[in-house]
């Protein structure tokens, strides 16, 4: 047949879209789109077909346009999500001075929302996490949740819209009032929510800012410790080539407690009825790369300093620095991840205690190794490895940790 005999490539590619349409009547019949081709008096046949293909195709520069075919819409809401589940053991899950170990079960998920709306876009991010240990204890497991939902407008260099967010945590520790005393493991409460209006803005293809002004929330179980936050973020995105991309934030705040804090100077409490202001600005510097030996091998530098200030003098001052440090690897079905961060927070007029002068003086260290290895589409083990450690001149406050875990991972 003349179809496979003298058509080209492009003739049978251009059949395999249009077959489906032409069946349906989606698409108009050759013959009258063509202009030199003819109306059939006789019904369609693969050879008529063919030859109206070649003539139509000598004049048509985009064939499926001038035939009024569309291919179908990309669908208007992406998801995503995965569960993560698994045992693990920790020798330090208290926190304190001497360790206490403890095996537990861990649960870990996360879903991702996106629908684009004719004129917007709205993302809905869901996370949390469970642990629940094997003791008989008042405090037996903790949890950690964030959710986050984003309005987004385009404009014509960028976007703007408004954020809702909140971050609960409900976390172990131990009470205990000296090192020798017996643990005491009791859990910290608390919730922080947000709501934000942001501004993004594309410079060129190598530049973009985004402006945030925000107001942030924090509720503890003693509401001594309670909270809010006005804050102006302003995040600057430099991309110098393929491998390499730097950011810079900017962050500017003022803290508000209402009441009495535990946090005075020297340990004192403070008058009920007072309030408390707190001046803040923050820092931080990211860098992202490719590293050129491999496209699978990317590192993650960041560094970043943190400053507050009571105007009136009632409050410890603080000054906090800190660094990071991020590798991800990637081969066939193997991944692995490796973190590290150093912290340190210096009080100006915070005293260890009422008779000991010297300042409080907080140093924080992490690692972390994560390998995964994929064992189909959506099934994956994962193995993690944690290292935590707190140094601070107050005794009671050091503590050294680390955990291990294996876990099933599910996603799609």
């Amino acid at each position: 047949m003349r179809l496979f005999s003298s058509t080209s490539g492009r003739t049978v590619c251009l059949l395999s879209c249009l077959l489906p349409a032409l069946a349906s009547g989606q698409v108009a019949d050759l013959s009258d789109t063509a202009a030199n081709a003819p109306q059939p008096s006789t019904p369609l046949s693969w050879e008529t077909l063919a030859e109206d293909l070649d003539d139509f195709l000598e004049w048509s520069e985009d064939p499926l346009a001038d035939l009024g075919w569309e291919p179908p819409a990309p669908s208007a809401i992406s998801h995503g999500g995965s569960l993560r589940i698994g045992p693990g053991h920790s020798d330090n899950y208290l926190k304190r001075f001497h360790p206490t170990a403890q095996d537990f079960t861990f649960i870990e998920g996360d879903l991702f929302l996106n629908a684009l709306l004719p004129a917007s876009s709205l993302t809905l991010l869901l996370f949390g996490e469970w642990t629940g240990y094997r003791t008989n204890g008042p405090a037996d497991a903790e949890s950690l949740a964030f959710a986050l939902l984003e309005w987004s407008l385009p404009t014509l260099s960028g976007s703007r819209g408004l954020r809702l967010s909140s971050f609960y945590g409900d976390q172990i520790y131990d009470a205990s009032l000296s090192i020798q005393a017996p643990p005491l493991g009791t859990t910290f409460r608390q919730v922080r929510p947000e709501i934000a209006l942001f501004l993004k803005h594309e410079f060129s293809d190598r530049d973009a800012m985004e402006v945030a002004l925000a107001v942030r929330g924090a509720r503890f179980d003693d509401p001594q410790n309670d909270h809010q936050r006005l804050l102006l973020e302003v995040d600057w995105t430099h991309t110098f080539s393929v491998r390499w991309r730097t950011s810079t934030r900017f962050t500017a705040y003022r803290e508000e407690h209402r009441l009495a804090t535990s946090r005075q100077r020297n340990s004192l409490p403070s008058d009920p009825a007072s309030s408390l202001r707190i001046n803040g600005a923050e820092w931080a510097q990211q860098l992202t790369a490719q590293l050129p030996w491999g496209k699978s091998l990317h590192a993650t530098l960041e560094a970043g300093t943190n400053l507050e200030l009571d105007p009136v003098g009632e409050y410890d001052d603080l000054y906090r620095v800190w660094t990071g440090l991020q590798v991800q690897w990637k081969w066939k079905k193997l991944s692995f991840e490796a973190a590290t961060r150093w912290q340190e927070t210096r009080y100006d007029k915070r005293q260890i205690a009422f008779l000991d002068p010297r300042a409080l003086l907080l140093q924080y260290r992490s690692a972390e190794c994560r390998a995964t290895y994929a064992l189909s589409q959506h099934l994956a083990l994962i193995g993690r490895w944690e290292w935590l450690d707190s140094y601070s001149r107050i005794d009671t406050d050091r503590y050294s940790e680390q955990r291990g875990q294996l876990l099933l991972e599910w996603s799609y």
